[in-house]
């Protein structure tokens, strides 16, 4: 099985908090309760690894938050590591 850490230079993502568009209550008929763009990423020095389906969905959070991120340039990468 293989793990997978998400980078931003040299730190790893952590996971994710709710933000000030964080909706404590709500109700998902059909749809997600919560929106992507909800969260902010937290990145730390320790590494975290992820199964593929968590890494996948974290990415695509990743990509959601970026959208508001005034920043020029972000770029995130993938570490992978095979399990013994």
């Amino acid at each position: 099985m293989k793990q997978y850490a998400i980078v931003e230079g040299d730190m790893f993502l952590q996971g994710f908090e709710p933000n000030e568009n964080y909706k404590q209550t709500g109700r998902a008929i059909q749809t997600n309760l919560h929106d992507n763009s909800e969260y902010t990423p937290i990145f730390g020095h320790e590494p975290k690894w992820y199964d593929r389906r968590t890494a996948t969905d974290y990415m695509q959070t990743l990509i959601e938050c970026a959208r508001w991120d005034d920043r020029r340039h972000i770029t995130y990468g993938l570490i992978i590591k095979k399990e013994d």
